[in-house]
């Protein structure tokens, strides 16, 4: 099962970022059935598999094991190469070193991966074993050592045996492949590619086309941001200022809105204290007429009538204050202190008696209310 999800990833990938390049002309691989096709294209793909007629492949050997050594004579051929597009591969022995060369002709596209044709096939190879490719232009492919080694067809190579006999290798097995079979045998090939190998033929020139546009991305892309940010810190700043002042506002509107809710309280809490005290008595009674102003500066507690006499108890911060009122009222006679006023911690606690002035017409009604 996990075999076959491979293979389906292989076949979604091959499809969309793979393709062939031959004489000039793009080629996406496709899949149906069991088949593998060639569809033309007018584009390539990141990973372009480069046919053995563009290409152009040498080999030499270097008398080194050490792959730091090879690795600084091959950088220092290629600074002067003409082509950009060449590529190696190094195949290290005991005593030696075989590196192959690739160049790719001037009419070939850039790509991410420029992989040649015969290292795809290659790959899918064992040893003492000869490919005879019929492409377009037919060429002979073998692998020994990991290197490989391939020649095109000419009036000395005709056959298997000429070829091993150029290149100085017996061969025990021979196969051949058409332009028909050549997509499946790509893919299954592909299936045996190393890393190494693969990331061998990346092309950085393919990056460096995109790094003047990359850098214009990414300056817009960072002169837009920091636009952004400034905007957005005013932005912020402004609403800073508003909620602020909002806010003050608020609050000056909550202080009076207390303030008003504390009146209130303390409005009713006054009514209330007149409802208690005065219960008893009719509301047309002058004696409402004497109490009203007394409760500005006073706490009363009680007010009962003996013998004729309002008496009223309460406690004040000054009693005489009281006291001065009573007299200046026009509605009672005889205010007196019917015990002296006694101070409790910061008020004064006060008795005071008088009788209310009531009309002949209104006596009956007043006594009739008090009972």
């Amino acid at each position: 099962m996990i075999n076959n999800l491979r293979i389906k990833f292989y076949k979604w990938f091959f499809s969309r970022f793979v393709s062939y390049y031959s004489c000039s002309r793009h080629y996406r691989f496709v899949f149906k059935d069991e088949e593998v096709l060639f569809k033309s294209s007018a584009v390539g793909s990141l990973f372009q598999i480069i046919a053995r007629a563009n290409t152009v492949e040498k080999k030499e050997v270097f008398p080194l094991s050490s792959g730091s050594e090879v690795n600084k004579i091959i950088k220092l051929r290629k600074k002067f190469e003409l082509s950009t597009l060449s590529f190696y591969q190094a195949s290290y022995l005991s005593d030696s070193t075989v590196v192959n060369f690739f160049s790719m002709d001037s009419d070939v596209p850039h790509a991410c991966f420029l992989i040649p044709e015969t290292q795809v096939l290659s790959s899918g190879l064992f040893e003492h074993t000869v490919l005879e490719v019929k492409s377009n232009r037919p060429y002979f492919l073998a692998k020994h050592n990991g290197t490989t080694y391939s020649t095109f067809f000419s009036e000395l190579i005709t056959e298997p045996e000429r070829f091993g006999a150029s290149i100085g290798l017996s061969f025990s097995q021979e196969k051949t492949i058409d332009e028909a079979q050549l997509p499946l045998k790509l893919f299954t090939s592909s299936l045996n590619i190393k890393k190494p190998l693969l990331f061998s033929f990346f092309n950085s020139s393919y990056i460096n086309t995109f790094i003047p546009s990359l850098k214009l991305l990414l300056l817009g892309v960072s002169a837009t941001t920091g636009l952004y940010i400034l905007i957005s810190s005013l932005f912020l700043i402004v609403e800073r200022s508003n909620v602020e002042a909002k806010i003050e506002t608020m609050e000056a509107d909550v202080e009076s809105s207390l303030t008003l809710f504390q009146s209130v309280n303390d409005l009713k809490a006054q009514v209330s204290k007149i409802e208690q005290v005065t219960s008893g008595l009719s509301l047309i009674s002058p004696l409402f007429l004497v109490v009203k102003p007394l409760f500005n500066v006073a706490e009363i507690s009680s007010i009962k009538q003996v013998d004729g006499r309002f008496v009223l108890k309460g406690t004040a911060a000054s009693a005489l204050n009281v006291f001065e009122l009573l007299i200046a009222s026009p509605y009672i006679e005889g205010p007196k202190f019917d015990l002296p006023s006694r101070r409790y911690k910061s008020k004064e606690e006060f008795v005071i008696s008088f009788k209310l002035l009531v009309l002949e017409s209104s006596k009956q009604q007043l006594n009739t209310s008090i009972k």
